[in-house]
């Protein structure tokens, strides 16, 4: 017994192409939020130019940013750094 190809799994590629597709979704959905949140903050405190949130990753001790809002100038996508090299943000 045959089946139609519309009845195979998917293949890794077009699993691969789903899961990026879905990462993207929820990526712009989290940039339209926080540039909402950014929004009715520069409301109150306008000198705020720019929000991101980070991830830290504890294995290599890097901080790295994944979204953003920045109202002006140019915003550093993807910025890692190494936590422990901060004076400020390290203990």
């Amino acid at each position: 017994m045959t089946f139609p190809a519309s009845h195979l799994a998917p293949t890794e590629p077009e699993r691969n192409n789903e899961a990026a597709s879905l990462i993207r979704q929820v990526g712009d959905d989290l940039n339209f939020r926080l540039r909402q949140l950014h929004k009715q903050l520069w409301e109150q405190v306008p000198d705020v130019d720019r929000v991101a949130c980070a991830l830290y990753e504890p294995s290599d001790d890097m901080l790295k940013t994944f979204v953003h809002s920045t109202r002006q100038g140019v915003a550093i996508t993807g910025y890692e750094f190494c936590l422990s090299e901060s004076a400020s943000l390290s203990g």
